[in-house]
């Protein structure tokens, strides 16, 4: 079977750990697991706690309640 190669994978893979700023990019950057539970003011033990106790599911699609009043809050006028 001959699958011509997808160029912007092939552009990507050259160039992507080279940029300075990624404008083009579908998905965040990632973090290491040290970064991400340092996120918030709760402590890694807690937020393991959390995480333990958390079902692994699809959640919800368009965003859970809680994460959209999070987002609206960035958005609020001071």
């Amino acid at each position: 079977m001959d699958i011509q190669a997808f160029g912007i994978e092939e552009w990507l893979n050259i160039w992507e750990k080279d940029a300075v700023y990624d404008i083009a990019g579908s998905s965040i950057a990632s973090l290491t697991l040290d970064e991400i539970l340092e996120i918030g003011d709760t402590g890694k033990e807690v937020l393991l706690d959390q995480l333990f106790a958390k079902k692994m599911n699809y959640g919800w699609i368009e965003g859970s309640p809680e994460f959209k009043k999070e987002v609206a809050r960035l958005y609020q006028k001071a």
